[in-house]
């Protein structure tokens, strides 16, 4: 998929190529996925369809924290399209920072300095340099023949280019044991950037486990399952009506929707509906007492259990969407 969801945040997927081959990357053993989300793409989206896309999601009542354009890939290879989408993100939504994270080799990919045009549509840039020894830097990094021998001094070079043109800059490193950490903190304090060290990718997860949102009007209910789903790694937030719950959606990163067939005298199906168009990338599940005599027909879930659901029924779908 071209675009998807994290912490509030709208994420733009261009790319699966990139210059290096990440020791710590987490999309082989994730098998392409990212919080439920599958980033392999078979084929790179042309830019017509990748505004259409892009305009649909910003035209929508979303209160998006920001846009960041990261995959599983580096995204300056389509620097064109690119920077197209960031102009066009500007004109929709102009108040919602855009931001890029990258493995900073963009200057060496297209052979010239690439900071100038990305400052006319970035606020923000973050940079996985991971280490500030050039040759841990091969070690981790396991960049292309081409990139071997001018990575790590292009990707140093790229931070310093993006803290002059202003754009806000973060270095960052994974949280490594043989990483020097304060090395690279020491070295983004000293070109005027800020520092993140962040963890390794759980298996697709992200930093954290996505979050599970329970719709139902019985209190007993809600309780029991949040604290099941809790106890399987999954965090939970709960909600008692329709307003409750889309409240949530909306303020909320929330990535899965378990609903009871009927909140509200609302049929589940469609406060599903009402749900996706509030967060499209959500994943949905109902639980409805009536299973045998229903049909989902059109609704946008992806599962339909019998109610009373069981709780390893529930995570077993969960899982479905992880590469556990």
């Amino acid at each position: 998929m071209n675009f998807y969801e994290h912490g509030g945040g709208l994420y733009v997927n261009l790319t699966n190529r990139c210059p290096v081959a990440c020791r710590f990357c987490a999309k082989q053993s994730a098998n392409w996925r990212f919080s439920g989300d599958d980033l392999l793409l078979r084929s790179e989206a042309p830019l017509a369809e990748l505004r259409a896309g892009l305009r649909e999601r910003l035209s929508a009542p979303r209160p998006w924290s920001e846009i960041v354009f990261c995959g599983y890939g580096e995204s300056t290879y389509r620097l064109a399209e690119m920077s197209r989408l960031g102009r066009d993100a500007e004109g929709l939504r102009p108040t919602i920072p855009v931001r890029l994270n990258t493995i900073g080799l963009g200057d060496l990919i297209w052979g010239r300095d690439i900071v100038p045009e990305l400052a006319l549509f970035l606020g923000s840039v973050s940079i996985s340099l991971n280490t500030a020894d050039p040759r841990q830097w091969l070690e981790l990094h396991r960049p292309a023949p081409a990139f071997r021998a001018r990575g790590f001094a292009a990707a140093r070079l790229f931070a310093q280019r993006c803290v002059a043109a202003g754009l806000r800059t973060r270095v960052t490193a994974v949280e490594l044991p043989e990483v020097d950490l304060e090395a690279v903190r020491g070295y983004a304090r000293r070109i005027g950037a800020e520092f993140l060290a962040r963890p390794p990718l759980r298996d697709g997860f992200g930093e954290n486990p996505p979050m599970v949102l329970i719709v139902d009007e019985d209190a007993s209910l809600r309780t029991l399952l949040g604290l099941a789903l809790r106890r399987a790694g999954y965090p939970t937030l709960t909600a008692a009506n329709v307003s409750e719950a889309l409240e949530l959606l909306a303020s909320r990163p929330v990535r899965f929707m378990v609903a009871d067939g009927l909140v509200d005298a609302m049929d589940g199906f469609e406060l599903a509906r009402r749900a996706k168009s509030l967060r499209p990338g959500l994943r949905i599940a109902v639980v409805d007492a009536t299973l045998g005599a229903r049909d989902a027909g059109s609704a946008p879930i992806e599962r339909l259990f019998e109610k009373p659901a069981s709780v390893a029924d529930l995570v077993a779908w969960l899982r479905t969407f992880d590469a556990r």
